[in-house]
């Protein structure tokens, strides 16, 4: 059975504080690195940012949730205790690693187009963060206590389900393995995609319009909470998603001014629900590891924010992909539904 509906809002609301609390936390790593003067602790931010995603998807399988919310609690506060520096910056990309993980791995359901509503709703909180610091100017000295207090408010808001979900998942299929390693490629495509894309259009609209990283954020924030909805999940959502993000980022080198940026704007808001919808399905596969299975997901999501810098230009490949990918999901889907 899935959770006691009496949870849900609870679940819900922690993850939301979750999510919330790695965006202040490790999503604003470039904002403390400028503080400090140092882009060092950006590539060493993500690396620990990584190291706490497997911890917190492994404390959470094994020692519950709650456990691992204090986890990143600790280390959240150690991080806005000390003063801002490149160990304290370390700590706080720990705790995001860690808040995420428990964030991705927290609801259970055997249906991936619940468990993909459900991530994109919380993620749409990730995002809303950057909106937050940048639209409002929050100090930096500020910024660094909104993960402590984010996950404070999971750990008061978080209750353990009654119910648990039955033994065999009805999508969990025989060749296991296989399936989780193509799921795990799908997620890398997925993120790749997304990053890939947005630095595009940050780097290119950088000169020309100020607030490119706003409109970019508040685009994406918005895609995601409309992936949230019942009408615009499942296969349908990402085969349109995957589609129209890989047109206007195709087109987007090819445009100037007016619709360059309109351009910008449609692929960040496509492109955003499209790993929170793919990571839903890692989740209802997996179930006594569903932590450790999530963190393996985001782990390769963000190790394509490795290749960034370097091949941004190609971010059509990953595009094409998911599109193809997609397609042949929504045909597949298509086919069982009329037998």
């Amino acid at each position: 059975m899935p959770l006691n509906d009496k949870n849900v809002p609870f679940v819900t609301a922690a993850g939301c504080c979750l999510a919330a609390a790695s965006g202040f936390t490790f999503g604003q790593r470039h904002y403390f690195a400028g503080t400090i003067g140092s882009q060092d602790v950006v590539a060493h931010g993500l690396w620990v940012f990584l190291i706490g995603v497997l911890v917190g998807g492994l404390a959470k399988d094994l020692l519950g949730a709650r456990i691992a919310i204090c986890i990143s609690a600790v280390s959240f506060g150690i991080g806005a205790i000390g003063s801002l520096q490149a160990s304290s910056i370390l700590w706080l990309a720990l705790g995001g690693g860690v808040a995420l993980a428990v964030c991705n791995g927290m609801f259970e359901s055997p249906s991936r187009d619940a468990a993909g509503r459900w991530l994109n709703f919380t993620h749409a909180f990730y995002r809303c963060t950057s909106l937050i610091v940048v639209a409002f100017w929050v100090p930096v000295e500020v910024v660094k206590w909104f993960g402590l207090l984010g996950a404070g408010l999971a750990l008061a808001l978080y209750r353990t389900p009654q119910e648990s979900l039955p033994e065999q998942s009805t999508v969990v299929m025989r060749p296991g393995g296989l399936l989780l390693v193509a799921l795990l490629i799908l997620n890398f495509l997925a993120g790749s995609f997304e990053l890939w894309s947005e630095r595009v259009y940050i780097d290119t609209l950088l000169d020309t319009v100020g607030d490119v990283g706003v409109l970019l954020a508040a685009a994406m924030f918005l895609g995601r909470l409309a992936a949230s909805t019942a009408w615009f999940s499942g296969d349908r959502q990402l085969f349109i998603c995957s589609l129209m993000a890989s047109i206007a980022t195709l087109l987007f080198p090819l445009t100037h001014g007016t619709w360059q940026l309109g351009l910008a704007v449609i692929g960040a808001f496509f492109s955003a629900s499209i790993f929170p919808a793919v990571l839903g399905m890692v989740s209802a596969f997996s179930q006594r590891w569903r932590g450790l299975a999530c963190s393996f997901g985001q782990i390769s999501c963000m190790l394509a924010a490795l290749l960034t810098t370097r091949a941004s230009g190609l971010a059509f490949v990953p595009g094409v992909s998911l599109v193809l990918i997609s397609a042949w999901l929504l045909w597949l889907s298509g086919n069982q539904s009329r037998r």
